[in-house]
């Protein structure tokens, strides 16, 4: 069996990140967190961390509660805020790209989320994955 390096990142309104069997978590003390403070985590803490670890695959566990509209995370990441994250973390190893949904609770936030997410991935990818 081959030994892949992962890095996993979760859609969550925590912002959690692990690699391999490190957790590093970015908690967030007040409500309305956004696209602008999800986009300044990714780019000061994320994306940092990510690229010196270097992964063969990256998977994201979207659960979008986060999400505008959900009412159980108190946030406000809109759709092209999760397709942005979405563009990074699929060229942070290069195309090689697994998105899990697996949950949030509002049905309209899931899927103008859900919905986003998948146009940024390259159809050649959504190919070769159903074909």
């Amino acid at each position: 069996m081959m030994d892949y390096k992962t890095y996993l990142y979760d859609f969550d309104s925590r912002l959690v990140l692990r690699v391999q069997k490190d957790t590093l978590n970015i908690p967030r003390n007040h409500g309305g967190v956004g696209d602008n403070d999800y986009i300044f985590s990714f780019q000061h803490v994320v994306l940092p961390i990510a690229s010196e670890f270097g992964p063969d695959l990256t998977i994201i566990s979207a659960g979008f509660d986060a999400a505008r509209g959900d009412l159980s995370g108190c946030c406000d990441v809109t759709p092209d805020g999760y397709a942005q994250m979405t563009h990074i973390l699929n060229a942070l190893s290069g195309g090689k790209l697994l998105v899990i949904l697996k949950g949030g609770y509002n049905l309209r936030s899931i899927s103008s989320s859900a919905t986003a997410v998948v146009k940024v991935i390259p159809f050649a990818t959504l190919f070769d994955v159903w074909w």
